[in-house]
């Protein structure tokens, strides 16, 4: 889940966001949604975001719980306002995931997939701590945002961006959706915290697995530089 952390106000709506300067990577495609939005995008290292809200060369920068806390961007971007609008995924090189064989890409696969519970698990908790660290600092936290209104005035920019037709009727059908978890369970899948907690599991055999053949592959430095 993601928010903004701003310097000046709150952004509960859209409206709220234009004119905004709003830290960017370098990013084509970010930089669109911002201007669609009615913001101003502003290129910027992740390293310079604190001294730049500070200082005021931008307004908010994008944020979730673990980078918004353990950056302290509270301290100079009290206002977080959580938008949801984005989520973190697992992605791969196409050049590496090409390299194992395919009873290995089976071992990636399940241990991808048994690290979701501990993922959450660890996230969970995360922002629990994260929201009480905030809040003694004096942070505001809002949760009153106009998420709808924010995922409908995208959908034009869905074309622009999206090339395949069947990718864009779910952002479509999505935009709607006012929280992360109803998109899971729009995909059939469950998020059950608790569950997970009372387990206490240790780290899949899968893992194990994944860990002791990792060491075949090299993972070299990335073709072209990233910005991040």
């Amino acid at each position: 889940m993601a928010g903004r952390g701003t310097s000046k106000q709150a952004i509960p709506t859209p409206a709220d966001l234009k004119g905004v300067k709003v830290r960017v990577q370098q990013s084509g495609i970010w930089a669109g949604v911002l201007r669609t939005l009615g913001a101003e995008p502003v290129v910027a290292p992740a390293y310079r975001v604190y001294v730049n809200l500070q200082s005021g060369v931008i307004d908010t920068a994008e944020h979730n719980w673990p980078s918004y806390a353990s950056l302290r961007h509270y301290q100079v971007a009290p206002h977080l306002s959580l938008t949801e609008h984005s989520m973190a995924v697992l992605v791969f090189s196409k050049r590496v995931w090409d390299t194992p064989s395919a009873d290995e890409q089976t071992i990636i696969r399940d241990a991808a997939r048994d690290s979701v519970p501990v993922m959450r698990r660890l996230w969970d908790d995360y922002v629990v701590s994260a929201e009480r660290t905030v809040e003694k600092a004096g942070g505001e936290i809002v949760r009153d945002v106009d998420r709808k209104a924010f995922a409908d005035q995208l959908v034009p920019l869905y074309p622009t961006i999206i090339g395949d037709a069947r990718l864009r009727s779910i952002g479509a059908a999505h935009s709607g959706r006012r929280t992360a978890g109803a998109v899971r369970a729009a995909h059939g899948l469950s998020h059950r915290p608790s569950a997970t907690r009372a387990t206490g599991r240790a780290r899949p055999a899968t893992s194990t697995r994944l860990w002791k053949m990792l060491p075949q592959f090299s993972f070299g430095p990335p073709r072209e530089p990233v910005t991040t």
